[in-house]
């Protein structure tokens, strides 16, 4: 076994550090909530008239890397730190910042220090044994205090922490992909290791001590369950929850929790039902990163990821309370289910601005393993009701019922206004979708068009593209697929709901027109798209330039796509979704940020937004399209000089064939530009109509319900919706 050279030299000092134990045999207990404990709310109490800086813990230069877990003793943080010969347990002195070796970590992966100051090590070696070791201060080498597999712990789990109760008792956290994690107790004040007990967890478990006992934490579909054990019954003691799923846990010497939440940092103490607010990490400068520990002056340790690069060594510092700099700060809040969307632009922000800062609230915290829609829920709700942000993502939000509420404030002014912008330099046909009622609710950066396409020579010869026109194809081609594989006519529906439901709605006088013939029209044709079980075709435009398949949903991001249209012989062309104005395209921001009406600094929040629109932006957007011309025109550009007019090649598309292309950059860029003008709508899915409008078409789609009666009765159950929800 890897590790039996330390077990001679171990022995004595195993005799005298561990001792028999009372008791017990194992206990198998689920992690639960108490019922009657309702889980704490994010509306979190703010940590009073005080603000946070972080202090870098300058790392020496032999040391490559830390590991994700760390231990507070004596305003000391102890860590597994890399170093060129190996790995090892390193003490951080909080004051002076001295990194002083303690002793090798022989491959353990989680540590903790008992009431005298000595480190303790769990690891599984190659063979998966598990061992502990322990480390009294003033040797340089750890002593293998037990073979934990010889007491039948942790069989097929992994360690994942340890910590210590104020009784000495050790407990030793364990996850298992399979059976969810356990913790195990073992007493290691005398000769004879023994096992106390062990308890069950949920998933992705995480442990942690404050105060006297040791607290285990799990994410159950957004909730974070917080369960206190008790040592002397064997069991559980007191339950918390908190409704959101935090990522972090960690206790501090101050006898309080700290929990991180979407790139936030909270204390609480354990019982007291109510979370405090620090501070957000991204106001800070920090791109990622968790609180693992406090000092006993609450002093929080932070382990954070810096931006810039693939991997970025973590970095250890202290969140030192700090007076408020003189005339003070704006903070304003700036909510999000797509954090990675403005992070970057968070983090430069924050570091070049002096008076405003931009706090990055992740609603993404709230969605569970089973479902992704919670936190746009939430945040939706929120909005509604009066508590909305400074600043929100508009991406998965109906920004149309938001405007016509006067939730949202028209940004054309501040454009306008601007010395730096002009609106002449940016694309109308962006901004006209992102308009309501003539005014700008939501600024759209960067976007990709969501479009439709069918080959060329099947449209019709007058350039009109109407929902007839669509369904006289379908009914000429009985035996071509309709759309691509695996999509059938509740997916066509949805498609129509996500990006063009809006335009039935008039939100400003809550009234709208699901039983209109338009409408009608698209029941009709959706019940007639047949699911399409394959063509034998890889690609979707090849199916379709082949005559396989008449349509295909299709996402431009780029010059290059038009060129696509023209690979696989007869040429496919994108005329969008049908409709009785001949036709168009639905814009897909890739960014969507809208200031709230009720935000208390809206100057503040647009020298944020601003950003999003300069130069400096605009010619880094990469994955699709920029907002300004100039930006679009210098990426037409790049496209003309990877694509030089009239160079013939031989495009391998595997196992679909080798095709010829000949390149005609000024056709591809002059088609891409005519798809993006033609955009009329912007993606502003809701999912109360959706759910709405398929629960009525499923009756319609089983022939209990003609379609002029299924559209009456949608029109009947969105009016309701809509004069609960706006009227």
């Amino acid at each position: 076994m890897k590790h039996k050279i330390f077990l001679s030299s171990a022995i004595i000092f195993a005799l005298i550090c561990l001792s028999a134990c009372g008791g017990g045999g194992d206990k198998d207990m689920s992690l639960r909530v108490d019922e009657a404990v309702a889980p704490v709310s994010m509306d979190a109490e703010i940590a009073g008239a005080v603000s946070f800086k972080l202090e870098k813990i300058t790392r020496p230069e032999n040391i490559t890397d830390l590991s994700t877990y760390c231990d507070v003793y004596s305003e000391r943080i102890y860590v597994f730190a890399t170093q060129e010969n190996g790995i090892y347990v390193m003490s951080i002195d909080t004051a002076s910042g001295a990194w002083d070796t303690v002793c090798p970590a022989f491959g353990a992966s989680a540590l903790a220090l008992d009431a005298n100051g000595n480190v303790w090590m769990l690891g599984v070696d190659d063979d998966e044994a598990a061992h502990l070791y322990c480390c009294v201060p003033g040797n340089t080498e750890p002593s293998l205090a037990v073979e934990l597999s010889s007491l039948g712990v942790a069989q097929g789990g992994y360690p994942e922490a340890l910590a210590f109760d104020s009784g000495g008792i050790l407990y030793m956290l364990w996850s298992n992909p399979k059976a969810g994690g356990s913790v195990s107790a073992l007493d290691v004040s005398g000769d004879t290791p023994r096992e106390l007990f062990k308890l069950s967890t949920g998933d992705t478990p995480k442990l942690a001590r404050a105060g006297e006992r040791v607290f285990v934490g799990s994410a159950r579909d957004g909730v974070y369950e917080l369960q206190a054990i008790d040592a002397e019954a064997q069991s559980w003691a007191n339950s918390q929850s908190v409704d959101a799923d935090a990522y972090g846990l960690a206790g501090g010497a101050d006898g309080k929790l700290y929990l991180t939440i979407g790139g936030e940092v909270y204390s609480l103490y354990p019982g007291d039902g109510a979370l405090t607010k620090l501070f957000s990490l991204t106001e800070m400068g920090v791109s990622a990163g968790f609180a693992c520990g406090a000092l006993s002056d609450g002093t929080p340790i932070v382990l954070s990821y810096e931006s810039g690069g693939y991997y970025v060594p973590p970095t250890l510092s202290l969140a030192r309370i700090e007076e408020a700099p003189a005339g003070g700060v704006t903070t304003l809040r700036l909510a999000t289910t797509d954090v990675m969307s403005v992070r970057q632009a968070v983090l430069d922000f924050n570091e070049s601005s002096d008076d405003v800062k931009i706090e990055l609230v992740d609603y993404s915290v709230y969605n569970s393993e089973y479902g992704d829609t919670a936190g746009a829920l939430r945040l939706a709700t929120e909005i509604i009701t009066g508590n909305a942000p400074d600043i929100y993502s508009l991406y998965d939000l109906p920004f149309a019922q938001y405007a016509a509420k006067g939730l949202l404030e028209n940004l054309y002014p501040y454009i306008e206004a601007d010395p730096e912008l002009d609106r002449a330099d940016f694309l109308s046909s962006i901004f006209a979708a992102s308009e309501y009622d003539g005014k700008l609710m939501a600024l759209v950066p960067s976007f990709t068009i969501q479009t439709m396409i069918a080959r060329a020579d099947m449209l019709p010869a007058s350039g009109t593209w109407t929902l007839e026109d669509m369904a006289r194809l379908m009914t000429e081609n009985p035996d071509a697929a309709q759309f691509d594989v695996g999509f059938g006519r509740d997916d066509f529906l949805r498609y129509v709901v996500e990006h063009y439901g809006a335009s039935f709605i008039d939100w400003e006088s809550g009234t709208c027109a699901f039983d209109s013939p338009e409408f009608v029209a698209v029941l009709e044709l959706a019940e007639n798209v047949r699911e399409n079980i394959g063509t034998g075709y890889e690609y979707e435009a090849h199916a379709v330039s082949a005559g396989a398949q008449l349509f295909s949903f299709y996402t431009v991001y780029s010059f290059s796509d038009a060129d696509h249209f023209r690979t696989f012989g007869a040429e496919v062309s994108a005329p969008g979704f049908p409709s009785s104005q001949g036709g168009g395209n639905s814009v897909v921001p890739a960014l969507s940020l809208g200031i709230s009406s009720a935000c208390a600094d809206k100057n503040a929040a647009w020298s944020f937004l601003r950003g999003f629109l300069l130069e400096s932006y605009q010619l880094d957007v990469v994955n699709g399209f920029p907002i300004s011309k100039a930006a679009l025109e210098a990426k037409a550009q790049r496209y003309r000089d990877i694509r030089p007019e009239g160079k013939e090649v031989k495009a391998d598309y595997g196992s679909a064939g080798i095709f010829t292309v000949i390149y005609d950059p000024e056709r591809d860029n002059a088609e891409t530009l005519s798809i993006i003008d033609s955009a009329r709508s912007l993606r502003a899915p809701d999912k109360a109509l959706e759910e709405i409008i398929m629960d009525e078409a499923a009756a319609y789609f089983a022939g209990d319900k003609s379609a002029e009666e299924t559209a009456k009765t949608i029109q009947s159950r969105v009016s309701i919706y809509l004069s609960e929800q706006y009227g």
